[in-house]
């Protein structure tokens, strides 16, 4: 039986400054944005296995987030009927996640095993939104939102031996219920969803598989995605949530081939994706010239692309430790059958990533030093509504043993990476053009204790 405790306390300061001429004068905005949170976790876990290979494990967990986000808004505007002022807008937000789960196993014999499990959740939000303003033309407003959802589910898989395949059929049923008290839309309700699927694997040689798979599973929702009450973001921006969204469904085809050598491996995993009720963020102008934002269905949309991984030695390079890198390449495509015309209704993402890491010899009896090196290059070249130039970063961290039990880190994320890029977005309504800078990470230095042996 395990016991583990934890809290964290992340915090974020940002300030940005905007500002736009049109043929009327000039609009200029700073912001001062200071995003805090907490979290607190608790976890039991159970564990039983006999020398037969049956397995049971029962994990409760408890976590709490409380979160606080207040930004500050002064404003400078010389365009007719405007004026200088000032505008604040906070969020608390808390929410209360409850988890049991388990999970059996026991083998059967001759390579066939059975599998089965359940899992009960219980997720509870709530956020306090304020907005003040001290322009007269505008009112200060506050709101509350409350949600609760429950899910609940089981699952049931069994591995079979078929000639030289191995099939593994399982079925997952899950029921959800959200209620909203207090609210004043209808948005109580929920549903229970049944989520076939099908695995099937095979050895084509010495460290060589081949996988097919099918699957269906739901993209859930958040609650706050169901909140319609208006959310200011700015004095230019405004989102809301959509009461009226449907769950995401996704049917799944995949199929993967990885190799398998004493010091190096590689892999190709292609897939088809089939999504109803697909949710992306739509945009629109208002006559008031601040842009409304809410998430919506956008019917049926297609996803095909294929994840890529390599690792192994690196050779020729100085040192006596030894080099090796672990890299992969993502690439995605999607097409939406968007039901309301919103402009591009295609999707691109992709991404390469390379991890390079170095291991000193041992120095007596401690081990030795360990740098690693990052550098990653992706983004979103076109998505619903927008489209964004292509990002790099490049991270760097180094260790080295001072004891048996202390470590010295040294970390650098983000020491290098891109500090300009444009990104658009492209509607029914309007088009804007934003170029964001990105300043370059920090250094961090920290001393890990090992507890144990």
């Amino acid at each position: 039986m395990k016991f583990r405790v934890s809290q964290n306390t992340p915090r974020f300061d940002a300030w940005r400054w905007s500002a736009l001429r049109d043929t009327t004068g000039r609009f200029s905005e700073d912001s001062r944005d200071i995003w805090r949170m907490r979290t607190w976790d608790h976890n039991l876990t159970y564990s039983f296995a006999d020398d037969k290979g049956e397995r049971l494990t029962i994990d409760i967990s408890d976590t709490l987030h409380q979160q606080s986000n207040p930004i500050r808004y002064v404003t400078r505007d010389a365009r007719p009927g405007r004026g200088d002022g000032e505008r604040l807008t906070d969020e608390l937000w808390r929410e209360h996640d409850r988890q049991i789960k388990g999970d059996y196993e026991k083998p059967l014999g001759d390579n066939r095993i059975l599998s089965a499990g359940f899992d009960w959740k219980a997720d509870a939000q709530q956020a306090l939104r304020r907005f003040d303003s001290s322009f007269a033309t505008e009112a200060d407003r506050e709101s509350l939102f409350v949600g609760r959802e429950t899910t609940t589910a089981a699952y049931v898989t069994l591995q079979w031996p078929l000639g030289a395949w191995t099939a593994m059929p399982g079925l997952r049923v899950e029921d959800r219920r959200r209620r909203f008290p207090g609210q004043s839309f209808d948005g109580d309700g929920g549903e229970t969803e049944w989520f076939p699927s099908l695995h099937l694997s095979r050895a084509m040689g010495e460290g060589k598989k081949l996988r097919l798979s099918y699957s269906r599973r739901l993209d859930p929702l958040q609650l706050g995605q169901y909140d319609p009450q208006l959310i200011y973001n700015s004095s230019t921006s405004v989102r809301s949530g959509n009461p009226d969204l449907q769950l995401v469904l996704v049917n799944s085809v995949e199929a993967s081939y990885d190799v398998e050598r004493k010091t190096s491996s590689w892999g190709l995993t292609v897939y088809y994706r089939d999504a109803s009720n697909q949710i992306v963020w739509v945009s629109n102008l208002g006559a008031d010239g601040v842009q409304y934002s809410r998430p919506a269905n956008l019917g049926q949309t297609r996803l095909t692309g294929f994840d890529a991984n390599w690792r192994g030695p690196i050779r020729g390079l100085p040192g006596k430790g030894k080099w090796t890198h672990t890299s992969s390449a993502n690439y995605k495509y999607g097409r939406a059958a968007v039901a309301d015309a919103v402009g591009n209704r295609e999707t691109i993402f992709w991404q390469v990533r390379s991890v390079i890491q170095y291991d000193g010899p041992k120095r007596g009896a401690l081990g030795g030093d360990q740098f690693q090196a990052t550098a990653s290059i992706y983004g979103w070249t076109a998505d619903i509504e927008s489209r964004s130039d292509p990002l790099w970063t490049i991270d760097l961290s180094w260790q080295r043993p001072l004891t048996s039990k202390v470590a010295l880190v040294v970390s650098a994320p983000y020491i290098l990476r891109q500090g300009l890029y444009s990104s658009s977005s492209i509607t029914d309504t309007y088009r804007s053009q934003q170029t964001t800078y990105r300043p370059n990470g920090y250094v961090r230095v920290a001393l890990n204790y090992k507890f144990g042996n």
